[in-house]
C-alpha cells in the first residue's frame, strides 16, 4: 500500500487500542501523539506492512502506548533498564550509545527504527511472527506462552490495517 496510506492505515489500528489503564490524555492531544507515532513506524518500515503491524502490536503489549511512558527515559523493568514504548533495552542490537538516545517523544523516531530492527532479527532467528514475539518479549527463546496471542492480534491488526487502507 502507498505510504500515506499505510500511515492512515497505522494511526486508525493506534486510534483503536485502548489507552493504558489509568491514564487520562486530552483526546486531541492523543490524535497528535498517535498520529506522529505513526508516521515514526511507517518511516521505520519501509512500507512493511507486517512489521508495521508488529511494531503497533509490540508497542501496545508492553506499554499500552501509555503517556508517562512515551514521555519518560530509561525506567527499571523485570529485565534491568527499559526505554520507549516498546521497552527496549541495551545490547548487541541497540548499543548503549544508541539506546539512551531513544527515550521521551523527541526519541520515538528513533526508538521505532531500533524496535523495527530488533523485530526483524528476531523474526529472522526464530522463523515466524509467533517466535519473534516470543524473543522479543523474553530475550531469549523462541517459544513463550503469551507469543501466540501476540501473534493471532498481529495477523488481525494486519488484516484490519489492510482492509482500512482498501476504504
Amino acid at each position: 500500500m502507498p505510504a500515506s496510506q499505510l500511515v492512515t492505515a497505522i494511526y486508525l489500528a493506534l486510534q483503536a487500542l485502548p489507552p493504558a489503564w489509568g491514564e487520562v490524555e486530552e483526546p486531541m492531544a492523543r490524535d497528535v501523539r498517535l498520529a506522529n507515532l505513526a508516521v515514526a513506524i511507517d518511516e521505520a518500515t519501509d512500507g512493511e506492512e507486517e512489521l508495521a503491524a508488529a511494531l503497533v502490536i509490540e508497542a501496545w503489549h508492553e506499554t499500552r502506548l501509555s503517556l508517562r511512558v512515551h514521555r519518560m527515559g530509561p525506567r527499571k523493568d523485570t529485565r534491568g533498564y527499559a526505554i520507549s514504548l516498546w521497552s527496549l533495552h541495551s545490547w548487541a542490537l541497540v548499543p548503549y550509545s544508541e539506546w539512551r538516545t531513544l527515550g521521551g517523544l523527541e526519541g520515538t523516531p528513533r526508538a521505532a527504527h531500533a524496535a523495527a530492527r530488533v523485530l526483524r532479527w528476531s523474526r529472522a532467528r526464530c522463523g515466524s511472527w509467533q517466535g519473534a514475539f516470543a524473543l522479543y518479549a523474553t530475550g531469549r527463546s523462541c517459544r513463550w506462552s503469551g507469543a501466540a496471542q501476540r501473534d493471532w492480534q498481529h495477523r488481525r491488526v494486519l488484516r484490519w490495517m489492510r482492509s482500512v487502507s482498501r476504504e
